[in-house]
């Protein structure tokens, strides 16, 4: 092996030795993060334990039912306020574990967490939405889908940074 090399974790992500793809469509889990989700990056330089550091934030979301009409939380999607990008290819930068931004294009301004969890009035889901650590300057806005297509939107209008494996707790929703 020929040091420094680089590590990044989930594999996956992983596209050439500069770029990593964020995925659009995030699997969420209950109580947790997704399976593809959080990624970490590192420089192994060969004489000492590599330390791995998170690429991207969290948006987290806490959900109820209003009533039982509309119980099946499918999707919940993010986007920022200004256009930024949060999926899609990234240059990553493994030594300061940053990403930049490659792309503009629509499909790469949002990113979904399929959630396909029932809601009840008695007590929240909780769900993780792994977003690029950046200031995303003027806010963003969630969109809650269920499975009749109706929807519910919320946003974050003013600046907000969220660093690099930091949780951002968005207050309590009641899908209504």
């Amino acid at each position: 092996l020929d040091y420094p090399c680089n590590i990044l974790y989930p594999a996956e992500m992983y596209k050439d030795a500069t770029t990593i793809t964020l995925p659009a469509v995030q699997a969420a889990a209950t109580g947790s993060f997704g399976s593809d989700a959080a990624p970490m990056a590192a420089v192994a330089e060969g004489t000492s334990t590599p330390l791995l550091k998170h690429l991207t934030a969290t948006v987290r979301l806490r959900v109820k039912a209003a009533s039982e009409e509309h119980t099946a939380l499918r999707t919940i999607k993010f986007q920022g306020n200004n256009s930024e990008q949060v999926s899609g290819d990234f240059t990553i930068d493994y030594a300061n574990a940053t990403l930049t931004e490659t792309s503009t294009a629509a499909a790469d301004l949002v990113v979904a967490a399929k959630v396909n969890q029932t809601l009840t009035t008695e007590s929240t889901i909780d769900v993780f939405v792994v977003v690029p650590a950046r200031e995303y300057a003027n806010g963003f806005t969630v969109t809650l889908l269920d499975e009749n297509g109706h929807f519910m939107t919320k946003a974050k209008g003013s600046a907000v940074t969220i660093a690099a494996g930091e949780i951002y707790a968005m207050p309590d929703l009641t899908f209504a």
